[in-house]
């Protein structure tokens, strides 16, 4: 289940959130007229009110839309989710106040069994119970997301990034995943000491103050383009005592969470030069039946290069090392 949902676009999750609050806006309805009348009058008027709600709820929905409701998934409680609740709610007693207005609309009372106009005042209480309704479930949602979203395993994290894709970055896995930076990394001088959500950028020099948060995962959203940075960039990196993984960061597309959005460090970036593709059959043909002497065979890489050598159809591998010990490790 979890995997499935951190698998759904940002316009999946967006939908699943309309049809909560679709439920949240047609339950305020039924609840403003419950409190102001009684079980069986609403039982009686149930068909009325279901019309009713059927037109209420798409401006209600266009409303929230528009005031930037849906511009977070999983980050509530600022200023601006209040700001849209409370014009929402607003114009939404409006709004219920015209359909009852034009639509000439009457009810019956049980305990009279008369037609009856609207009680001037579910209206007002339509829009309190909307907006408290509507908060209420978005802090229900909340909780879901985080049982659902957060992996603790990821904790805590930082992001390195030579460009401004480190406030784009932040911005995205905390409305997404609920991800919360507690580290901003570069080695550019245009963002070094200035604040991301009210966390400094430190310089990747800076050893001891990565050190210092004991980060399990540091996620490199891009590199400098010149590559002699780049490699000093890697190699400060891969010095340091943590998990280093490559974000592949694209928020208009369906990036499933586990599988795609996080990846191992790529060995070619590791390279200052362009990767060289090796002609496999001309090197073959040209070892064949031959004698090959590497010096220096026990070391690091003349005891790979004899490893490799060994692939093909050589016909004698001689090896000479000063050290006997270096040596008679590569012959095993």
């Amino acid at each position: 289940m979890k995997r499935l949902i951190n698998n759904l676009s940002r316009s999946s999750k967006i939908s699943i959130l309309i049809i909560v609050d679709t439920i949240v806006i047609i339950t305020s309805l039924f609840t403003s007229f419950l409190i102001r009348l009684d079980l069986s009058s609403i039982i009686i008027n149930f068909q009325l009110l279901s019309i009713i709600s059927l037109l209420l709820v798409p401006f209600i929905i266009i409303i929230l839309y528009l005031t930037s409701f849906y511009q977070s998934i999983t980050r509530y409680g600022g200023l601006s989710i209040f700001k849209s609740i409370l014009i929402s709610s607003f114009l939404a007693s409006f709004i219920l106040i015209a359909i009852l207005y034009f639509g000439n609309f009457s009810f019956k009372i049980s305990y009279s069994q008369e037609p009856t106009n609207i009680i001037r005042s579910i209206p007002i209480l339509f829009s309190l119970v909307l907006a408290f309704l509507l908060l209420s479930s978005r802090y229900f949602v909340q909780i879901i997301i985080e049982i659902l979203f957060i992996d603790n395993s990821f904790y805590p994290i930082g992001i390195y990034s030579y460009s401004k894709n480190l406030i784009k970055v932040a911005d995205f896995l905390e409305e997404n995943f609920n991800l919360k930076v507690k580290l901003f990394l570069s080695s550019s001088g245009v963002f070094i000491g200035n604040y991301i959500n009210k966390i400094i950028v430190n310089n990747i020099e800076d050893k001891d103050s990565i050190k210092n948060k004991n980060l399990k995962y540091i996620f490199v959203v891009d590199l400098p383009p010149n590559n002699d940075e780049k490699s000093k960039v890697l190699e400060k990196l891969t010095s340091l005592d943590t998990t280093i993984k490559f974000f592949n960061f694209n928020p208009t597309k369906k990036i499933p969470f586990e599988d795609k959005l996080f990846e191992d460090i790529d060995i070619d970036l590791l390279l200052s030069r362009e990767r060289l593709e090796i002609n496999y059959s001309f090197v073959s043909e040209f070892l064949l039946n031959k004698e090959i002497l590497v010096t220096g065979g026990g070391g690091s890489i003349g005891s790979e290069l004899c490893l490799q050598l060994l692939k093909f159809k050589i016909k004698k591998l001689i090896i000479v090392e000063k050290k006997k010990l270096y040596c008679c490790k590569t012959i095993i």
